[in-house]
């Protein structure tokens, strides 16, 4: 079966909402389930993600044969996708579609099975796209045995660190070439989102609604580790190591548990194969722990990393791998965050540029046109904000009138929610530019009785004063139009009684550091008018004309000899910054100055080129590397914005400014002891929901005659609330309930969880006894996982088992743990840096929580 969808461009702001369903938030469910990792078997020709697989049943409108689009956004598998005009591709290519790129689906055509779908296109209709080469479903696929997302850990041989090479991820299923490859050589979880017989389409982000996710890329199977768990392990705090050949007074070394390559090995525990793994409390300043990803007998299988530059050994130290990832990637996001501002001359001649800035009932003004032409831009994260300040004549006070600097009305842009814009404040500052600029109007101050004709203007004073306006948010990327047509007279301000602002202070303003990225500064100058003019006013205003272009050059070349001057080689560079002085021409002044800024805008936005950068570095590659690999991809993006993303990101990155990142990812074994704490893998959202589902319980008042009843109730209420799901089967377990309906993970020896409705209302086959125990420990869990959910707090208590002859219990009865004590609250560590809570990926907030906290 065939079938075809129509694709309109995304046009809506970068913070809309993006509505989660919860039933698909899972990673955990019982032993049995979770440790056995299933065998990737063949498979199909499309999975069931793609669009070709996906049900539009319930996407339709009611009543009509519309698709409900709002939201639905779907995403290219591979480059180039061709768009024809018509379904059924026999008709012409119309245009073609990038990896990753995001689009959104309005019809859908399935060969005569749904019929054809009768929305009208939009405006921005591409054409028609086989469904087989787009991703419908933006969450990651699931495991059929474990109800997990499926998980890929990249296999990185230690082998490859020494030869330089790493795990390519493609950006087709089946290049045999690399072509703008993302090469990956170290140690990175990644979810699984499609699949063809021999590979993987991986990403980082666990939702590609987000608008910066996107692809890695397609990854042989032979390359990665699978990861269906939520399972991992670290060693538990307070091992201390006596080594037998040190003499009796040496004093002890910090413990650590054994990982070896294989399960001999871990049998028999050999000295010298020991890889040692240490513990104690550094593992809560890591997001890490070590995945498990099976287990044989006493035996868990897990993957083990080990970090360097040039080599290393398995990952002793959960800092070790992890302080190269945390290195300061999000100076990256600044280049996807624009201010853009203009400095215009308000005088009587400038009425039709300010028009054009500002729009007509006929004509969109800049901020529309802006979003307009760079909306799916703004789909993928990048956002913008517009300030602005005019300048007009400078005038001496005199005859009965105080003294005009010339420097008029302005938007600052300010300096809050810097890192964060929401859609909000984006929204009111756009407002705040239409309503202020919208009420500028050109016009000029008359001259004073007995003065000529005086065409020069507060050029530089308005540039000085713009860039005190566009301070806030320092580390934005700045984009500055200066729009007039007269230059600047240094003497005749003074003579008025002003300071004199020169090129060299507004070059210093530029380059003194003020700005994490230097500002972009583009000068416009409008044609001459010599209408009605005489000689002398035409020499004049000729004058001040030249003075405009002269002005803007001195500062364009002062502001590139300063960047050459603060770059460590004796390099020097070509910005051709010149070349950021445009005049325009005479026909359709209006047009031009919309369309010169915002194809500038353009130029200097490539959300694309910040995703690939960000994926090379995460991958293992150096800055310079991932550069140069950006570059030669595209040659038309300027060397001082490659520049200034080296000088932005280098101080975070350390080493890796220089060097790629090597991280050996392998299999290894550790024994089952109490050495190991056995840890489960928590969304903030499912913790939320363990802890809706325990105050459930704590909340009763537990009559004993009523106690069985309320139980059961309770729990299957609870879960059903919260997993959207009917307990169609009561004598299916809690546990299998949950993974069956795929949305709320329960671990690995979750002791409640193992019963079942039928079972607990048995009274015959569990005691009232039991059941008490059951509601106790419930009421402990919901305590001890309300501390762990403050993050920087553990939960002190001691845990007991009932003695046999206080209960006639059953086997999961007896595994049922009781506090006898109370249950305290202390310090994780010295700092909040020692947290069970890390923000992982795409900013979902992730738990490590021992899996005894769990019920």
């Amino acid at each position: 079966m065939r079938i075809f969808a129509i694709l309109e461009t995304q046009s809506t702001s970068s913070g809309g909402s993006v509505v989660r369903r919860f039933g698909r938030w899972v990673f955990g469910v019982a032993l049995a389930a979770v440790l056995i990792a299933p065998a990737a078997g063949k498979a199909r020709a499309a999975s069931e993600n793609r669009c070709s697989q996906f049900n539009f049943a319930e996407r339709y409108v009611e009543g009509t044969g519309d698709l409900d689009v709002e939201g639905f956004s779907v995403r290219a598998i591979r480059d180039n996708v061709p768009v024809y005009a018509e379904p059924g591709g026999d008709g012409p290519e119309v245009t073609h579609l990038s990896f990753g790129q995001r689009v959104r689906l309005n019809r859908v055509d399935d060969d005569g099975a749904w019929g054809s779908v009768l929305t009208p296109a939009t405006s921005a209709q591409l054409g028609w796209v086989r469904a087989d080469d787009l991703l419908c479903k933006m969450q990651p696929l699931i495991d059929r045995n474990t109800g997990l997302e499926r998980k890929a850990i990249i296999r990185t041989a230690t082998a490859l660190r020494s030869e330089g090479l790493g795990v390519q991820a493609y950006r087709d299923p089946t290049d045999a070439a690399c072509n703008r490859c993302v090469t990956l050589s170290r140690y990175d979880p990644h979810f699984i989102f499609d699949e063809t017989e021999d590979r993987y389409l991986i990403s980082r982000i666990y939702n590609l609604e987000l608008p910066t996710a996107t692809f890695t890329g397609w990854v042989s199977k032979d390359e990665v580790i699978v990861w269906n768990t939520a399972a991992g392990l670290r060693p538990r705090e307070g091992l201390i190591y006596r080594d037998p050949e040190a003499g009796p007074d040496a004093d002890p070394e910090e413990g650590r548990v054994c990982a070896y390559t294989s399960v001999r090995d871990a049998r028999e525990q050999p000295v010298e194969r020991c890889q040692p793994i240490l513990g104690g409390e550094r593992w809560y300043r890591s997001p890490l722990r070590l995945p498990v990803i099976g287990v044989e007998g006493d035996f868990y299988n897990v993957v083990v990393v080990g970090a360097g530059y040039e080599r290393g050994t398995f990952a002793s130290d959960p800092d070790a791998p992890y302080a190269v990832r945390s290195a300061d990637l999000t100076a990256a996001d600044d280049f996807r965050r624009i201010d853009v501002f203009f400095v215009v001359d308000g005088t009587e001649s400038m009425d039709h540029v300010i028009n054009a800035i500002k729009g007509t009932a006929s004509r969109p003004g800049i901020v529309e046109t802006i979003r307009t032409a760079l909306g799916e831009h703004l789909s993928q994260g990048v956002s913008f904000r517009y300030g602005f300040r005019i300048y007009r004549d400078s005038v001496p006070a005199g005859h009965g009138r105080a003294a005009v600097s010339g420097i008029g009305e302005g938007l600052p842009l300010q300096g809050d929610a810097c890192e964060r814009p929401t859609p909000d404040s984006l929204e009111a500052n756009h407002e705040a530019f239409e309503a202020r600029f919208g009420a500028v109007r050109a016009s000029k101050v008359p001259n004073l009785p007995g003065t000529v004709e005086d065409y020069a203007e507060n050029t530089l004073g308005g540039l000085d004063q713009a860039l005190i306006d566009v301070t806030g948010c320092s580390n934005n990327m700045k984009v500055i139009f200066v729009i007039g047509d007269h230059g600047y007279n240094g003497e005749r301000h003074r003579a008025r009684g002003f300071p004199v602002v020169t090129t060299d202070r507004i070059v210093n303003a530029l380059t003194d550091g003020r700005f994490g990225l230097p500002p972009l500064l583009y000068f416009i100058q409008i044609p001459r008018d010599l209408t009605d003019k005489t000689p002398r006013m035409i020499r004049d205003y000729n004058k001040a004309y030249a003075l405009f272009r002269d002005q803007a050059l001195d500062i364009l070349r002062g502001q590139e000899q300063r960047l050459n001057s603060r770059r460590d080689t004796d390099e020097v560079r070509t910005y051709d910054l010149e070349s950021n002085f445009i005049r325009l021409s005479e026909a359709n002044l209006t047009e031009e100055v919309l369309t010169r800024v915002t194809d500038t805008v353009r130029d200097w936005t490539n959300p694309d080129m910040v995703n690939e950068l960000v994926l090379d570095l995460r991958g293992g590659a150096s800055l310079v590397e991932a550069i140069e690999r950006l570059r030669a991809g595209d040659s038309n993006i300027p060397i001082l914005y490659w520049d200034m993303v080296e000088d932005r990101l280098c101080g975070g990155l350390g080493r890796q400014c220089l060097e790629r990142v090597y991280e050996g990812v392998e299999e290894a074994y550790i024994t089952n002891t109490r050495d190991v704490v056995r840890e489960l893998w928590l969304s903030a959202d499912q913790l939320e929901a363990w802890m809706s589902l325990l105050s459930a319980v704590q909340a009763h008042n537990w009559e004993p005659g009523q106690l069985r009843v309320l139980l059961v109730r309770t729990l299957v209420s609870s879960l059903e609330s919260i997993l959207h799901t009917r307990y169609s089967d009561v004598g299916e377990t809690f546990e299998e309930f949950a993974r069956r309906a795929g949305g709320l993970p329960v671990g690995f020896d979750s002791p409640v969880m193992k019963y079942s409705p039928l079972e607990l209302m048995d009274a015959d086959r569990i005691k009232t006894c039991e059941i008490e125990k059951v509601v106790q420990w419930l009421q402990a869990s919901y305590k001890i996982l309300g501390i762990a959910r403050e993050k920087y707090f553990r939960p002190d208590y001691t845990i007991e088992y009932y003695p046999p002859h206080l209960c006639e219990l059953t086997d999961k009865g007896r595994a049922v743990p009781y506090v006898p004590g109370r249950i305290e609250r202390l310090r994780l560590g010295e700092t909040n840096d020692y947290s069970y809570a890390k923000v992982f990926q795409d900013e979902r907030v992730i738990y490590w929580l021992p899996q005894e906290f769990m019920p």
